[in-house]
Parts: C-alpha cells; sequence; structure tokens
C-alpha cells in the first residue's frame, strides 16, 4: 500500500503548519538500462551503445569495475559502492517511480517537490561525440516520467556547461521545447594548463584546472546568465568536488564528506567576485546538497576581506609608506647579532622595487563601494540546499552571527533515493527536530520549507508554481513580500 489509515509523524506536522512544504531536492533513480533503451529508440543504436559502454555509464551502474590499484594508479576517487536503498524496498520504489512518489506525499509530509537527477548528474561529462544526444534524450525521457504528476512533482533537466554555446542550446531545447521550469546546470569544467600539456604530453589530461564559469573563466558566460533571465530559470547546480589533490583512492566517506560544499564554494566565489549577480540583478542561483556553513562562513570571508583589501585600505600594507630609516633603527638596536653583521642586505630588501597600487582591487567587478553591499549581492541572490538533518541551518539563520544581521537562505531538499536518507518518512521530521531542539525559530523553519524554496525559482518566474498544489499559497507569499 502507497499509503496507511493513520496519519504519519510526518503528515501530523505537515497538518499543524499554516504553509506547504517544499521540497527543494528530491531524486529520481533512474533504471539505467531503460534509460539506454530510452537513447535507443529515440536517437538511435550507435547512441545508446556508445552510452552504454562509456565511462560515465559504467561510473554511475556499475561503480565497483575499477580495482583500488587502478584507483591508485590514476588517483581515481573512491566511488560510492552501495548508494541506494535496498532493505526499505518501498522506499527505493518511491524514488525510482514518480507515480508512487506522488501517490505518497501526503504521508511524507511533502506538497510539493523536484525531482533532480541521479544518474543524470554524471552525463554532462559525457564525451562530446555522443553528449547532445544523450543529454536531450535525457531530458525528454525525465520530462515523460513526471508529466502526468506536474502538480506534486518536477522534473529537472541537465545542462552541459562546456562552452556557453552548448548551455543555450541545451537551455532552449529543455524549456521552450520539453516545458522544463528547472535547470541543473554544470557545476564546473575541467580546462587543460597550457604549460602542462606542453610538458606532459600524452598525460596532458593530469595537468587541469578548474573553470566556475565566472572569474578567471575560460568563456565569457553571460550571454548563458542572460538567457536564463530570457527563459526565466535559475541556475542551479549540484555537482561534488573537481579537485584531483582532495581525493582518496580507498575512502568513499572521506570523499563524500564537503565535497558538494567545496564545489559549491568554488562556483559561488567564482561568480560573485566575477561580478555575476551584480550584472544580472533579477537572477537568483541554486546550490544544492551542500549545507550552510560553507556559505556562511564564505559570506563573512568577504565582508572580511572586502574590509581589508578594498584599495582604501590597502594603502595600511603599501611598500611605499614603509619608514625604512625608522625599520634599520630597530633592526640596530634588536636584530641579532648575525642580522646586524648583514645591515645593507636588510636595507636593499626593503627599499627593492615593488609594483605600484593596483588600480582595480579584487571587488571591482563587483563594483561595491562598502562591504554592506556584499549581503544583497551574495545572500539575498545565493539559494543554499540543505538536508533535513543538517544542524548548519541553524548556523544560516543565526542573525546574531552572521555580519549586518544576514539571514543565508537555507532550503530544505530531501534527497530522497540516496544513501544517507534511511527513510523517507522522516526527512520531514528530522527537519522539524530543528524547532523542537530550539536551533532555529517558527519563522525560520517557514523559510527553510517552504519560502526560500519558493522564492529561488518564483523570484525568477513569478508563475512558477502556477498549476500545482501549492500555487494558492505561493500566490499569498508573494503579495505578502515586499516588492523590489
Amino acid at each position: 500500500m502507497a499509503t496507511t489509515t493513520e496519519p504519519t509523524r510526518a503528515a501530523a506536522i505537515r497538518r499543524q503548519l499554516s504553509f506547504p512544504i517544499v521540497d527543494c531536492d528530491g531524486h529520481v533513480l533512474e533504471v539505467s538500462p531503460v534509460f539506454v533503451e530510452h537513447i535507443r529508440e529515440t536517437v538511435g543504436d550507435a547512441v545508446a551503445d556508445a552510452y552504454a559502454s562509456s565511462p560515465v555509464y559504467r561510473r554511475f551502474s556499475e561503480p565497483w569495475r575499477t580495482t583500488q590499484e587502478e584507483r591508485r594508479r590514476q588517483w581515481i576517487a573512491q566511488p560510492n559502492m552501495w548508494g541506494w536503498p535496498t532493505r526499505n524496498t518501498l522506499d527505493r520504489a518511491t524514488a525510482t517511480i514518480p507515480a508512487l512518489y506522488a501517490s505518497r506525499m501526503d504521508d511524507l509530509g511533502i506538497d510539493y517537490s523536484l525531482l533532480y537527477p541521479s544518474e543524470g548528474l554524471f552525463i554532462v561529462h559525457t564525451d562530446p561525440s555522443i553528449r547532445a544526444d544523450v543529454v536531450r534524450a535525457y531530458n525528454a525521457w525525465v520530462m515523460e516520467l513526471c508529466r502526468p504528476h506536474a502538480d506534486r512533482l518536477c522534473a529537472v533537466a541537465s545542462i552541459p556547461m562546456d562552452t556557453p554555446e552548448e548551455a543555450i542550446a541545451h537551455l532552449e531545447h529543455a524549456v521552450r521545447d520539453l516545458g522544463h521550469k528547472v535547470v541543473c546546470m554544470q557545476g564546473w569544467a575541467a580546462r587543460p594548463v597550457p604549460a602542462a600539456g606542453a610538458a606532459a604530453g600524452s598525460l596532458a589530461g593530469f595537468g587541469t584546472r578548474v573553470d566556475w564559469f565566472g572569474l578567471d573563466s575560460e568563456h565569457d558566460y553571460d550571454a548563458v546568465w542572460a538567457k536564463c533571465v530570457e527563459l526565466q530559470v535559475a541556475p542551479t547546480f549540484h555537482s561534488a568536488s573537481p579537485l584531483r589533490a582532495g581525493r582518496s583512492a580507498s575512502n568513499y566517506t572521506y570523499n563524500h564528506i564537503g565535497s558538494v560544499a567545496q564545489a559549491q564554494e568554488g562556483l559561488a566565489k567564482s561568480l560573485f567576485l566575477g561580478g555575476v549577480t551584480r550584472r544580472f540583478p533579477t537572477l537568483n542561483f541554486g546550490f544544492l546538497e551542500c549545507g550552510a556553513s560553507w556559505a556562511c562562513s564564505l559570506y563573512a570571508d568577504l565582508v572580511g576581506h572586502f574590509a581589508k583589501r578594498n584599495l582604501a585600505a590597502m594603502r595600511y600594507v603599501d611598500p611605499t609608506e614603509l619608514d625604512v630609516e625608522a625599520l634599520m633603527g630597530h633592526f640596530g638596536t634588536h636584530g641579532d647579532g648575525f642580522t646586524r653583521r648583514h645591515l645593507d642586505l636588510v636595507r636593499s630588501y626593503y627599499t627593492r622595487d615593488f609594483p605600484p597600487l593596483p588600480e582595480r582591487d579584487d571587488f571591482a567587478a563587483v563594483e561595491i563601494g562598502s562591504a554592506e553591499e556584499i549581503k544583497a549581492l551574495f545572500v539575498d541572490r545565493f539559494f543554499i540546499g540543505c538536508e533535513a538533518d543538517d544542524r548548519s541551518v541553524a548556523w544560516a539563520f543565526n542573525h546574531k552571527v552572521n555580519p549586518f544581521g544576514a539571514r543565508i537562505r537555507a532550503m530544505f531538499g530531501s534527497d530522497v533515493g540516496h544513501w544517507d536518507v534511511t527513510d523517507v518518512g522522516d526527512v520531514v521530521v528530522e527537519a522539524e527536530e530543528l524547532v523542537d531542539d530550539g536551533l532555529i525559530s517558527a519563522e525560520d523553519f517557514k523559510d527553510f520549507m517552504f519560502t526560500n524554496p519558493v522564492m529561488l525559482h518564483a523570484g525568477v518566474n513569478p508563475g512558477f508554481f502556477t498549476g500545482t498544489r501549492v500555487e494558492r499559497d505561493v500566490e499569498a507569499l508573494l503579495a505578502e513580500l515586499p516588492r523590489p
């Protein structure tokens, strides 16, 4: 049975609330061979066979195929060998069959859920020769799975970002042709380092850097952000750390802890310091399954760095401001004997040529004149997905700690279908414990479970929730909020 006769604990919590619960990050757990057959029937045998033999497909469907010796030789991260529910068969089926998920949602206490990819998170890294066909097929397939349940479930399209042109083509197809309202964009791209390629020859693939599409990007992605504004879709990201140096070849837990947060922090820094939120003031950005601690820390660090690294403040470290004669006097009085025998070297060290004060500081692209302006360009624009049992949510809403009284926009994400959700029926219960334990207020809880997940998307597309179970509640919320 998909439902029970007695109200579940999650359903009881939901009935006590004056607002619906919107899950910003559920998942669909794809049956990989069925997806291959969908490719075969819609694209053709050649692409289906190529994808079925690709490293991306094998990494997801058969992660145990690489030996530890091979992983260590190439320093490949230890994969997640057992990643999906098995003992709770109903939960496994729920994460795989959207119709079943929709039928259980009242018992789960969830009114509306965005179903992010699982295997689909990796297809953006498929070989370029088949990537366009595979991605288009996937986006069409998940839309077909979810369309009959559009009042409660929302399919999410995968968008490659290797070049702006590729991203724009997939955005157009996913949104205009297929009707997607949510897009999961590739969170980073590996770019070759020219010097490494010249030195390494066939090993050039190991000499790559990370491109996070904002600061120092290989391409200008402003056309992509402009297309998102035009199509009224918020860019959202759901990726793990690309840093080879931070991997373990033998321990998945080592790899998992902090991995998504590292990827999202790098991306958010790049977008912010690259001035993307300044140039696109109506666009919101979503970072999924990463917890809020990195966002709280990054926000505070940006405020602190601006205070010390704006041009006026940098006069404090201007080498021309150093009184060399006074400094030499201190060396003469207090320096050790060996150093005093080499005072000529000391003087030459402190009087060598220095570059002038830069014309632009590190925040030039952000175009701010005070640290207070960071709040509007960071806190108000970045929405952070957190799982139900994530205690960093308390930090997100702690306006006493966050600079300028900010409340980081944390959002509830169930992560249905993955190993860290041992019982789908408990996710709302675990989230409510944040209130029971005094970590967040009832107002914070409403923002976490409803307001922030809604505003990520409705802030970009006011009609996003039209036709859904939560349409009227969203209309009332939007009417209450101050207009920009």
